[in-house]
């Protein structure tokens, strides 16, 4: 006599040929009939069908496999289990049948990854509170160092990291390349916000629990560098509030304000820094300025603005290169016209020898090249100079320049 496992795979497979069948029908090339169901064909109860049937929610399916012999803590092909792909979809029943089933709470995938994570990440606050409840640990590891409290912070889900510091998150714990929480909320880049996705309320949120707003990675990098880079000058705004020191450099000598400008950053967070106490100025390890950053990225809009706030244009990289002369290698001829008004020295010659205007004639910018040969005409004054942007260290002295004014000791900086 057939056992109820048995009857009930049985029923489930004659609802999958019937609608193979129908499916068949309805796509059937005209004066062709399909062929008709094979009734030896089968659909085994696999751990891969217990992973989708999680995944989507369907409890009967997961039951049906679970009978049939296929474990509670079976992966798929990808190396999850059924509770780690319901947890993210916020499959309740299904992760309650898993975990009576006996499925480990904290089983991990192949990268390390749990079924708090994949909650987390999701914003699945019940699904969090059920594994929480059935002893999840709230501070596990994936391999690349990230726990529940990253995952949390990167996806912007606010309301989850107050459910897992509540639980007793470490807020200051870091990942595999020293990041904490609060950098991982600040340095996602900004776009498409809503449906439980706010990255600004999940760093106001970790500031609020005490975060440390200067926390440094292992290349020094601070939150405070990641929003610039995210372009999101609400960050900003945020971690400045909090006092974050706008002038910390990282390993490569680079400020919040040089992070911005090589990146995809608008405007306003460069204005946003400035008005903080960040020096325009400050130069990285190969001497580049923010305003040089900008110029070799072909940012008009960001040059601009830069010169706008007192930049100096006249300041050399260790090649001896100027801004006017990183715009004319770029091609770039709106910038080169913006460095001109500003005061920008025609006259100046890298280290290999070449003016601005050398090195025009062969990028060919859209520029009338005689404004750039050298006593064609006298160049205007720099604007007037903000205070704190080392207007010291403007001038044709040969490279490197400002090393006395750099934002840390040469010494500090890594090779």
């Amino acid at each position: 006599m057939a056992s109820s496992t048995e009857l009930a795979l049985a029923a489930a497979l004659l609802l999958v040929g019937c609608a193979a069948t129908a499916g068949e029908q309805a796509h059937a090339p005209p004066g062709r009939q399909p062929a008709p169901p094979n009734p030896s064909t089968r659909v085994a109860a696999t751990a891969d069908v217990l992973v989708d049937a999680a995944a989507a929610g369907d409890v009967e399916v997961v039951r049906t496999c679970l009978q049939s012999g296929v474990t509670a803590d079976a992966t798929n092909r990808l190396g999850f289990t059924g509770l780690m792909w319901a947890s993210g979809q916020g499959r309740e029943p299904v992760m309650r049948l898993l975990l009576a089933r006996g499925a480990h709470v904290d089983a991990t995938a192949t990268d390390g990854t749990t079924a708090l994570m994949s909650a987390a990440s999701e914003g699945q606050l019940r699904a969090a509170e059920v594994l929480l409840a059935a002893g999840a640990d709230v501070n596990a590891r994936r391999v690349d160092g990230a726990a529940p409290l990253h995952l949390a912070a990167a996806s912007g889900r606010s309301a989850m990291i107050e459910v897992l510091l509540a639980r007793g998150a470490a807020l200051e714990a870091r990942d595999r390349q020293g990041h904490t929480a609060l950098a991982d909320a600040a340095g996602i880049a900004t776009g498409d916000e809503g449906g439980g996705v706010d990255h600004l309320a999940a760093v106001s949120g970790l500031l609020a629990h005490g975060a440390a707003v200067d926390a440094p990675a292992d290349d020094l990098t601070t939150p405070l560098m990641w929003a610039a880079r995210a372009g999101s000058v609400e960050r900003v705004e945020a971690l400045l509030a909090r006092d974050a020191d706008a002038n910390a450099v990282d390993r490569h000598g680079r400020t919040a304000l040089l992070h911005a400008a090589q990146s995809s950053a608008p405007p306003d967070v460069a204005e946003e820094l400035a008005r903080r106490g960040a020096r325009l100025d400050a130069q990285d390890e190969d001497g580049e300025t923010a305003l040089m950053k900008a110029c070799r990225r072909k940012r008009p809009g960001m040059t601009v603005a830069l010169l706008g706030l007192g930049a100096e244009a006249n300041l050399r990289n260790h090649r001896g290169q100027t801004a006017l002369m990183i715009a004319a290698e770029q091609g770039h001829g709106d910038q080169m016209r913006a460095l001109l008004s500003a005061g920008a020295d025609v006259g100046l010659a890298a280290n290999d020898g070449q003016t601005a205007y050398d090195i025009a004639r062969v990028r060919r910018p859209d520029i009338e090249l005689e404004s750039l040969k050298p006593g064609a005409g006298r160049a205007r004054p720099p604007a007037p100079r903000r205070a704190g942007s080392d207007a010291a260290c403007a001038g044709s002295r040969p490279p490197p320049c400002c090393a006395a004014s750099s934002a840390t000791p040469a010494a500090s900086i890594s090779p």
